[in-house]
Formats: structure tokens, C-alpha cells, sequence
């Protein structure tokens, strides 16, 4: 029995412009209510939750590979976060472009499993990780589609 293998997901270009847009909505209320201290402060210690709550959500994603199956965990998921068992992986495809991904880049790897579920994450180490896959799921088809 091996050891389970974790990556982290890959901050992209997702996170990036999450947190951009975060920041400039919160400047701007933080400026328009600058004239009143305690609003101020208030706004300010939100704009340092929240600022914090985006970061903590990044670096939390974890694609997990177990003995058996492909764990991802994403903290306050409201759905069961997927659990992939590798004989179940039809096709996987390898693709850098805009798409529902969990993770926080757009470089992510779509896996298609069971009768009809699909899952689209983004890791670090992205070769690695599909070196890994293409171990696992010897059965699946594998594409790359790049963006045009």
C-alpha cells in the first residue's frame, strides 16, 4: 500500500483576477466611507477577512492521489467534493483554457469518470500530476487541447 501523493492547485491567472476584483470593490467602498473613522475601520478589518478568507481558500484545494481513487478537497465545498475511483476514468483531457475549474487557474486537466461526471482541476506540477494519472487510468483516452 503506497502512500497518498498531494498536490496543491496551481494559482493562476483565476486567483488573480479574483483578488483583483475584490480589492478594487473594497477600495472603493473603503474611500467613499474614509469620512467617517468608524465605518472606515470597519470596512477595513472586512476588506482583512476577506482579503485572508481568499488566500486561506487558495492554497486549501488538494487533489489527493489514494491506493484506489483521485480525492479532491476544497474547503467549504457545499457539494460532496468529488471522489474519483481510477478503474471509473473514461478519458482525461489536458487543456489551458477558460473553463468551470475547481482550483485557481485556467492551465487545469478535465477528467471525465462514471457514467456521466467531469471534474476540471488545476494542480501544481501539472506534468507530474498527469505522469501520475496516466499510471493510474492506463484505461482512459488522454487529449490535449491547447488555446487557440
Amino acid at each position: 500500500m503506497s502512500d497518498p501523493i498531494t498536490y496543491r492547485t496551481e494559482i493562476g491567472k483565476i486567483s488573480w483576477i479574483c483578488m483583483i476584483m475584490v480589492t478594487a470593490f473594497v477600495l472603493v467602498i473603503l474611500i467613499l466611507s474614509f469620512v467617517n473613522t468608524i465605518s472606515f475601520l470597519i470596512f477595513s478589518l472586512i476588506f482583512a477577512v476577506v482579503l485572508l478568507l481568499c488566500f486561506w481558500l487558495m492554497y486549501s484545494i488538494k487533489y489527493t492521489f489514494e491506493e484506489d481513487k483521485l480525492i479532491v478537497k476544497v474547503p467549504l465545498w457545499i457539494e460532496k467534493p468529488p471522489v474519483i475511483p481510477y478503474i471509473s476514468v473514461k478519458k482525461i483531457i489536458v487543456k489551458s483554457e477558460w473553463s468551470y475549474v475547481i482550483g485557481a487557474s485556467t492551465n487545469c486537466v478535465a477528467i471525465y469518470y462514471g457514467d456521466c461526471s467531469y471534474t476540471c482541476i488545476s494542480p501544481m506540477n501539472r506534468e507530474e500530476f498527469i505522469k501520475i494519472l496516466r499510471e493510474r487510468c492506463p484505461q482512459a483516452a488522454f487529449e490535449t487541447k491547447n488555446k487557440v
